[in-house]
């Protein structure tokens, strides 16, 4: 049964989001990017999630979580529940109900979806259905990244999961995160056409300063060296790059630059404690795997290796630096293809994954702190503007 709003409610405004992250930390910062973006007195703002670390970031002041039982995503692209000793089917069902009763519940005037339109494993389904037959007035949006995939594997990707046909039944609106002459999503994902008139490019999402207010502290003995910060994100696909990162260390007694290394929440224990063993008498070396304000110790970074996600890429771009992309490739190649097409405009510099090794990735660090500093182009970074700007036109 739908919740009827009392007089004194009705004038508050409510936005559900839902970040479909499962290992990682890439959706939900973009969805608490937008969410404090909207904050309002008068505006209520629910964000649906399961990340074990979406508490890190800062909230503003109307904005709560419906905290999700977990998925894990592996290697392969599967999903399994983290935690619950649960089959698939039972723990799908027990999610989409919980969703389900949020959204007859909590009853959205607008509910932007991240991603992926019909959720981990068709989930949100029922909730769609819902909004479609008994909440009409809802406006349902769902927004994209610049870059999903290379084309035939999302074409796929679309085709098995029915998303072009879910995208015309359920949703009024789709944004995407980027330009349109960075990155043409229509053009590069033909399949999409039919779904032209929904389409707005927002353009890239910049920093969120909601929680990088504290200063950023040198944790070095020398802070007259360069200063070079590897981050992985999450970290839970950062593997060959941290174990790279060993064998570097392992090979030379002392670097002439400060390493601070971010392994990401998500990495495996087992080498976050050889690399903290590792440089235990290495002063120049720092480890440890989270950190809230990145962005500061990204401003005092001569040179940041990444793996080429998209909230590290803007957040970089933003800030003008000309990062070393460390992209994967599995299980799909979106980081390289943002790393390729953001070297094509002189933005960052790469190293693909098979000519990466302890070498490769030393001779790269040098030749970069000795090269002279590039001062790259600013991106336009309307993003968040643009999505304050069309949610206040809805409500």
């Amino acid at each position: 049964m739908n919740t009827i709003r009392s007089k004194s409610m009705s004038k508050i405004s409510r936005i559900l989001f839902y970040s479909h992250d499962t290992f990682g930390l890439g959706h939900i910062r973009r969805t608490q990017k937008l969410a404090n973006t909207i904050s309002r007195e008068d505006r209520a703002i629910l964000i649906a999630c399961a990340s074990p670390k979406a508490s890190s970031f800062g909230s503003l002041p109307g904005i709560e979580y419906l905290n999700l039982p977990g998925f894990t995503k592996q290697v392969t692209g599967e999903y399994v529940p983290r935690s619950l000793p649960l089959h698939l089917e039972e723990f799908i069902n027990l999610r989409a109900g919980l969703l389900l009763s949020a959204v007859r519940s909590f009853d959205p005037d607008i509910f932007v979806i991240d991603k992926e339109p019909l959720g981990v494993k068709r989930e949100l389904i029922p909730s769609l259905e819902f909004l479609k037959f008994h909440q009409k007035r809802c406006h349902v949006i769902c927004g994209f990244r610049d870059i999903l995939d290379e084309p035939e594997a999302v074409e796929r990707e679309w085709h098995r999961r029915d998303t072009v046909d879910a995208l015309q039944t359920y949703f009024h609106s789709i944004f995407v995160y980027g330009e349109k002459e960075t990155f043409d999503f229509e053009k590069e994902y033909p399949f999409a056409a039919s779904l032209q008139t929904k389409f707005k490019y927002l353009g890239f999402l910049p920093p969120d300063d909601t929680n990088q207010i504290s200063e950023f502290s040198i944790p070095f003995a020398d802070a007259t060296k360069p200063l070079v910060t590897l981050t992985l994100g999450g970290g839970g696909d950062g593997q060959e790059i941290l174990e790279a990162t060993q064998r570097l260390l392992g090979s030379r007694s002392h670097l002439d630059f400060n390493l601070y290394i971010l392994t990401g929440p998500f990495s495996s224990p087992l080498i976050q404690m050889q690399l903290k063993q590792l440089t235990e008498n290495r002063p120049e070396v720092y480890v440890t795997d989270f950190i809230a304000n990145s962005l500061q110790l990204f401003r005092q970074s001569q040179l940041i290796l990444c793996m080429g996600g998209y909230n590290t890429m803007t957040e970089l771009m933003h800030l003008q630096k000309y990062p070393l992309i460390l992209p994967r490739v599995k299980p799909r190649k979106e980081q390289l293809l943002r790393a390729q097409s953001f070297q094509r405009l002189g933005l960052c510099d790469y190293l693909p994954p098979e000519n990466l090794s302890a070498e490769s990735l030393f001779q790269k660090i040098t030749e970069l702190l000795e090269r002279e500093p590039k001062i790259i182009k600013a991106l336009p970074m309307r993003g968040l503007k643009s999505f304050a700007q069309y949610i206040e036109g809805l409500l």
